[in-house]
């Protein structure tokens, strides 16, 4: 029996309220530094959108146009999981980083 590979598990909510940062393409997201959290001391990294606001991203905040969420993060970067459409009407799950600049 053929499996149609277009129907992957793998598939934006679109029922879920999207947050302030999921209105701006990750590539004008600009990441600025990190903090601990003085709550529970979790890293925490700052990323600023294109009207210089400064927002708080820990593992978990979604992002970006592409239904990114944040995997992991550390002073350097922060490592999206991104979900995109696959070209043959399904979606796929892509990685996605941001680099503190000056680090490359």
């Amino acid at each position: 029996e053929d499996v149609d590979s277009t129907q992957s598990s793998i598939q934006p909510d679109f029922d879920r309220i999207k947050v302030y940062l999921e209105e701006f393409p990750v590539d004008q997201l600009v990441m600025v530094g990190t903090i601990s959290s003085p709550i529970d001391g979790q890293l925490v990294a700052l990323v600023r959108d294109t009207n210089a606001e400064v927002h708080q991203i820990k593992i978990d905040s979604r992002m970006g146009l592409d239904h990114g969420v944040v995997v992991s993060l550390n002073e350097r970067g922060i490592e999206l999981e991104e979900i995109v459409a696959n070209g043959r009407g399904g979606w796929m799950s892509r990685s996605r980083t941001i680099k503190l600049p000056g680090l490359e």
